[in-house]
């Protein structure tokens, strides 16, 4: 029976080759591990509790105290398709 890797770091099991990554199941096993990394996360974040008022306040108060600007990323533009929108398309953002 392969070791997985929990068991030995630096092993590599049949489950890490590329042809047990594209087996039936494969997706099936992603979308599981992507849901148990996001309930670990969902339980770390409600073990920390909600914030006090007073820690609310210390924030609020670090933030304007750094001149209260909010960082604005450019706009992301979708790439062109044939979809016969023509020069319509041109203009569009996500």
């Amino acid at each position: 029976m392969p070791v997985s890797r929990s068991q030995n770091q630096g092993s590599t099991t049949q489950a890490d080759t590329p042809a047990a990554k594209n087996a039936p199941g494969a997706a099936f096993r992603a979308a599981a591990d992507g849901r148990r990394t996001m309930l670990a996360h969902m339980q770390r974040c409600r073990a920390l509790g909600r914030p006090t008022e007073a820690e609310v306040a210390a924030m609020v108060a670090a933030f304007v105290a750094r001149g209260a600007q909010i960082t604005a990323c450019r706009p992301a533009h979708a790439m062109s398709i044939q979809n016969g929108a023509g020069r319509d398309a041109a203009g569009w953002t996500i």
